[in-house]
């Protein structure tokens, strides 16, 4: 297994920065990689601007470190996972206390990616970064901010786009605990797609973006109201992108979508 870091094999602390890396990892079964520190960054740490590369088989990437906590900031990274498998973070695994993410561009191609805009859990005061997650593989699972959102972590404005495959959205996390609250998202949809899913959009803060297909007016969309839990009752949305409805996006838990909710 390959494992590379940019700066430190521990912890970044204090008010120490880390360097803007171009790491590319490739050739093995599996990869890790860290743009700054592998354990750790707090105090008032600084991550780098990095650029990281994974063309393994699987690639695991973290644009700073493994946890951010303190006041330490994460770096504005770049992320490319080209293997079979991918998961990639913007920033950390966790981010905590009073941590920032950076403002992150994230890309999965393969088979299957994991997009994880700042970490995988926010918890404390930890704000994320306004990121943009493409999801290029054949299944692709988008996180805007995180998995879980706790205390009173805030998530950032971000960006999700669609591209072939199938995508699973959520524009800041699946699940939002109490005190913790969500950015303002964009949901990209382009020519050429899937069917895709979106499982967190709210409305008057959320937009779905579908300027690529060129409709002309609200009226032209296809918007059907479905069922998706089985139990006899409407509860969910799915907006078709074609007329032979081979390309789509069901939004969840929103039966009401209107022209305020799109970019057209």
């Amino acid at each position: 297994m390959a494992f590379k870091f940019g700066d430190r094999n521990g912890n970044l602390s204090g008010s120490q920065k880390g360097g803007s890396q171009k790491i590319v990892v490739g050739g093995d079964f599996a990869s890790t990689l860290f743009g700054d520190a592998t354990e750790a960054m707090f105090g008032k740490a600084w991550g780098g601007n990095d650029t990281l590369t994974g063309e393994s088989r699987s690639n695991l990437a973290y644009g700073d470190s493994l946890n951010i906590f303190g006041h330490a900031v994460g770096g504005n990274d770049k992320i490319f996972g080209y293997g079979r498998f991918n998961s990639l973070f913007g920033d950390a695994s966790t981010l905590s206390g009073y941590a920032r993410g950076g403002n992150d561009r994230l890309t999965g191609h393969g088979t299957a990616s994991g997009l994880y805009g700042d970490a995988k859990t926010m918890s404390g005061w930890s704000v994320g970064g306004n990121d943009i997650l493409t999801g290029k593989a054949l299944v692709n699972r988008l996180y805007g901010d995180a998995e879980t959102m706790s205390g009173r972590a805030r998530g950032g404005n971000d960006t999700l786009i669609s591209s072939s495959g199938t995508d699973h959205m959520w524009g800041d996390a699946v699940e939002m605990l109490k005190g913790a609250k969500g950015g303002r998202d964009t949901f990209v949809f382009k020519r050429g797609g899937g069917n895709d899913y979106i499982y967190d959009f709210h409305k008057r803060e959320d937009h779905i973006d579908l300027r690529a297909f060129g409709f002309k007016s609200f009226k032209k969309l296809q918007i059907e109201k479905i069922d998706t839990d089985g139990d006899g009752a409407l509860d969910s949305s799915i907006v078709y992108f074609d007329a032979a409805h081979t390309s789509s996006v069901t939004v969840y838990n929103n039966l009401h979508l209107s022209k305020s909710d799109f970019y057209l």
